[in-house]
């Protein structure tokens, strides 16, 4: 995820998975490639705020989307 310049966020960690830099895995021959959706980040850290079970984010707050394993935000 880019999170664009500043100092505030501490980095040095990618969570998903790396497609690469060669010009074939990037999206348009420019482009980091997108591997995940942003609507399982979200969920993971409602749960982490909440406490909301995987279930109810899963079907009710964002319907057919799975969750996988835990990033470890909240770690």
């Amino acid at each position: 995820m880019d999170h664009g310049t500043g100092g505030a966020i501490r980095g040095g960690r990618v969570y998903g998975r790396w497609p690469g830099l060669e010009e074939t895995a990037l999206y348009n021959r420019r482009d980091l490639m997108v591997t995940g959706d942003v609507r399982e980040v979200c969920a993971w850290i409602m749960r982490g705020i909440t406490g909301t079970g995987l279930s109810g984010l899963e079907i009710e707050g964002f319907p057919g989307m799975q969750m996988a394993q835990d990033p470890g935000f909240f770690r």
